[in-house]
């Protein structure tokens, strides 16, 4: 007896149970016929409970929040068929033609070819009664688009009764063909949250390369519904369909190399997993499929950046980006690689410090990812629970141990560059301010012994840190900012050991000083557990960067202190000598980095060191 397995991937849809019920009402055998199913639900509801040991289900439960997409799920249910001879996808809100399963197996055999798959989009559930004069779909001659971000035919409505393979896009609600198809060109786990120009263009694609024809039936099979369905769980609260936007782009890269738009070395190393298993066949070439439409060098054509749609193919620059610091604007406008454009879609640069998602091919990273870092408490709590001390002011979280006559900071947690930091030596004193405000959240930090002076005044580096490409790079020069009054430990007086006014303090490169050498061997050996440590503290991105503001004391043996970090640090400053290293940060930034993470290759630079 020939035997049909049914793929139903359902998300937490209860006309699940009017599809089944109408799925053996309506078949001819409806003995021969087994359902597969993958429900992505609410654990605890009990709608499904009638058919959970149905003899003729074979069933899949998973809690909805750990649903990946309809491709996955076909994909586990893949794993249910047995000895079944056909094998018949549909959704999950489907009503059945009367004798659907015969006519099924009857529309694929007067195909008479051996690798035949029956698909069309199905005819929506309301037209049900008008059928006989409702036209099925093929795929056009012509493409959807075709770029790098899809490849696509579309579907046109026809009435032919062609009996030859006529159609090159598939309707994952409807597909029914030998179960040996599903086993030779089995679904790819990999590609998750993934729909129609993964799931059902790119499988067709897929199948057409091992040598299997889609057909388009010569009569309606099946019905669907195609408006969007509202989902709930067991306390008929509304859920909705999870999703990851990193993880869809992700996929779209892995069939972008099948495609042989990019690289492996372009793929995130777990997306390189069983590439030759889910790769596209060798039987027709994906050459052959854009020619049967007409298409020429169609590869060659998307990675040159041009793009096919209204049936013309036009280019445009893909390299557009928006930079809103000045400095950096200039460098990038001196050298013809990107395009300004400050709309915020299809951004391949973006420097923007306030951006709100993760879109652009490189940008900065959200403020939630590094915000921990511009506060204070936080931060050196952190250092503190991770015993990381070398190179950290002693750091006091409240005034216990705290001893009259010893200078200190106290400083509050979410401003930076100087501001709301005060200088005390009695303890009194730091009591009384604290009292004017107690539920802000402060640090307090020691003097550092034997400070660094440069003609009798302190001094602070300020240099940068730059994540990219999940790694760490510093900055080889910085800004020697040199205090306005010389340094008297016993005067508490904010022009001598806090404020930076660009107007009255002096600024010098950290290079042009005899004590460079070993100064910034120190910095990179203290900063070495501070990295390692920010990798696993920050939700790493690969198509996202941060630049790091590091103010750094030292003493007279040119031990480094870090006494603040930004993560957005002031990089506007038209004092003339910052205003030289700033320019000299930006043009290697922009040189070393930028531009070699955007095209994929390995950093290499001069100016900047990596340290982890």
């Amino acid at each position: 007896m020939t035997k049909i397995f049914v793929s139903i991937c359902c998300f937490s849809d209860q006309d699940i149970l009017n599809t089944i019920e109408h799925c053996f009402q309506q078949a001819l055998k409806p003995s021969q016929i087994i359902l597969g199913i993958c429900l992505q639900y609410d654990l605890k509801d009990t709608f499904f409970k009638k058919y959970k040991n149905h003899p003729q289900i074979r069933l899949i439960q998973i809690d909805w929040r750990k649903a990946k997409g309809p491709t996955y799920a076909r994909y586990l249910i893949t794993n249910l068929i047995q000895d079944e001879d056909f094998y018949f996808q549909i959704d999950c809100h489907t009503r059945f033609f009367k004798h659907w399963d015969a006519k099924c197996i009857y529309q694929w055999f007067i195909t008479q070819d051996p690798k035949a798959i029956l698909t069309n989009f199905p005819i929506p559930i309301s037209k049900m009664d008008a059928h006989e004069n409702y036209p099925l779909n093929k795929s056009p001659s012509q493409f959807f688009e075709l770029s790098k971000d899809i490849i696509k035919l579309g579907s046109i409505q026809c009435h032919t009764k062609d009996k030859k393979h006529s159609t090159y896009n598939l309707s994952a609600a409807c597909l029914f063909g030998k179960t040996s198809f599903i086993k030779d060109v089995p679904y790819d786990p990999y590609l998750i949250f993934c729909y129609q120009k993964i799931e059902q263009q790119f499988y067709a694609i897929r199948l057409f390369t091992h040598g299997y024809n889609l057909y388009m039936p010569q009569e309606h099979l099946i019905a669907t519904q195609y408006e969007k369905s509202k989902h709930y769980d067991s306390h008929h609260s509304p859920i909705f369909v999870p999703n990851n936007k990193e993880e869809q782009d992700n996929s779209w890269k892995r069939v972008c190399y099948f495609y042989g738009i990019i690289n492996k070395d372009d793929l995130p190393i777990s997306y390189q997993n069983d590439l030759d298993l889910y790769c596209l066949g060798n039987i027709r070439s994906l050459e052959d499929f854009f020619n049967i439409h007409h298409q020429k060098n169609v590869i060659q054509k998307i990675k040159q950046g041009f793009t096919f749609k209204n049936n013309k193919w036009s280019y445009k620059s893909n390299n557009n980006y928006n930079c809103t610091n000045i400095f950096l604007k200039k460098i990038i406008q001196d050298h013809n690689y990107f395009k300004l454009n400050s709309s915020s879609d299809n951004l391949c640069f973006n420097w923007n410090m306030d951006v709100k998602n993760t879109s652009s091919t490189l940008q900065h990273y959200l403020k939630k990812n590094v915000s921990f870092i511009d506060h204070k408490k936080k931060l050196y709590q952190l250092f503190y629970d991770n015993q990381i001390t070398n190179g950290i002011p002693i750091t006091y979280f409240n005034t216990e141990h705290l001893i009259n006559g010893q200078n200190y900071f106290l400083k509050y947690a979410h401003h930076n560059g100087g501001n709301h930091v005060f200088i005390y030596n009695q303890i009194d004193e730091i009591k009384k301010h604290i009292s004017h405000d107690p539920n802000k959240a402060f640090i307090i930090q020691e003097e550092i012994k034997q400070p660094l002076l440069i003609d009798h005044k302190k001094c602070v580096l300020r240099i940068w840190l730059v994540l990219i490409d999940n790694s760490f790079y510093l900055s080889s020069n910085g800004v020697i900012v040199i205090h306005e009054k010389k340094y008297e430990p016993d005067i508490l007086n904010k022009n001598i050991h806090i404020s930076h006014d660009p107007h009255k303090v002096c600024f010098e490169s950290f290079k042009s000083f005899d004590f460079y050498s070993s100064a910034f061997q120190h910095l990179q050996h203290i900063l070495t557990p501070i990295c390692n440590l920010f990798l696993k503290k920050i939700e790493l991105k690969a198509n996202c960067f941060q630049v790091f503001g590091l103010d750094i004391v030292y003493n007279t043996k040119y031990e480094p202190f870090l006494i603040e970090i930004n993560s957005w640090p002031n990089m506007i400053m038209y004092q003339e000598k910052y205003k030289q290293l700033l320019n000299e940060f930006f043009y290697h930034f922009y040189h070393d980095l930028i531009i070699h993470q955007i095209n994929k290759k390995e950093i290499q630079s001069n100016y900047f060191t990596q340290i982890i």
